[in-house]
C-alpha cells in the first residue's frame, strides 16, 4: 500500500512561531511512517518559505536567507504536484485566520482542518461573538475597542465590571491575555493587547 503523502507546513509570521515548531516537532515524532510520507515546509518570521529534508531538534525560530517570491515557485509545484494533502501546524495569524487556506484553495491544494470562511470567522473573537449572539447562543458579555479610537475606561467598567479578561481578538492560545481586577491593571492590560493586535476584546 503506497503512503499518503503529507505536507507539514509550520513556522510562520506570528507571536507564536516557536509553538509552532514544536507542534511540528511532536507530529514528527508521533505520526505512524507506516501510512504517511512527511514533507516539511518552514515559514520565518518574515513570511519566506522553504523545502526542508528534516526538522532539526535544535531550531526554535527559522531563519532563511530572504529571495524574491516569499514562496518560490518549487515549493508551489512541490504542494501541486507531490503532496496529497496540507497539513497547516500553524499558529495565530496567518495560520488560523483563513489567510494559508485561501493560499491552497487558489494554487487547488488539500488541506487539513476548517476552510477559509470558518478558519477566518473563528480566529476574530469579536466577529465571531457577534455571529454567535446573532443565532441566539448566549454569550459572556464583551466590548471591543481598536488601537487608533477614544475610549471610556467608565464606560467599560460601568458595562462589564471587574475582574475583566482583555486580550488581542486576533491571537491565539494565551498570548497578550490578562486579567485586570482594578483600573491600573485595566491601563496596562490594554497596553500589552495591543502590542499585539489593533483590535482588542474586554
Amino acid at each position: 500500500m503506497s503512503k499518503i503523502r503529507v505536507a507539514l507546513i509550520f513556522g510562520g509570521q506570528s507571536e507564536e512561531h516557536e509553538v509552532s515548531i514544536m507542534t511540528a516537532r511532536e507530529i514528527v515524532k508521533a505520526i505512524d511512517k507506516e501510512k504517511y510520507s512527511i514533507s516539511l515546509f518552514g515559514i520565518d518570521r518574515d513570511g519566506y518559505w522553504k523545502s526542508l529534508s528534516k526538522l532539526d531538534q535544535n531550531i526554535e525560530s527559522l531563519q532563511f536567507e530572504h529571495k524574491n517570491p516569499r514562496i518560490p515557485g518549487d515549493v508551489i509545484e512541490l504542494l501541486q504536484n507531490e503532496i496529497e494533502i496540507a497539513f497547516p501546524l500553524l499558529h495565530g495569524p496567518f495560520g488560523e485566520d483563513g489567510r494559508i487556506q485561501g493560499l491552497f484553495e487558489m494554487i487547488n491544494v488539500k488541506y487539513a482542518g476548517c476552510d477559509l470562511i470558518s478558519s477566518a470567522l473563528c480566529m476574530d473573537k469579536d466577529y465571531s461573538k457577534k455571529l454567535l449572539t446573532k443565532i441566539g447562543i448566549p454569550m459572556t458579555p464583551s466590548v471591543t475597542i481598536f488601537r487608533d479610537e477614544k475610549y471610556e475606561i467608565n464606560d467599560i467598567i460601568g458595562q462589564l465590571g471587574y475582574p475583566m479578561f482583555i486580550k488581542p481578538v486576533n491571537l491565539g492560545s494565551s498570548v497578550g491575555i490578562s486579567k485586570a481586577k482594578n483600573d491600573a491593571e485595566f491601563l496596562k492590560a490594554i497596553e500589552k493587547a495591543f502590542k499585539y493586535d489593533s483590535k482588542v476584546i474586554i
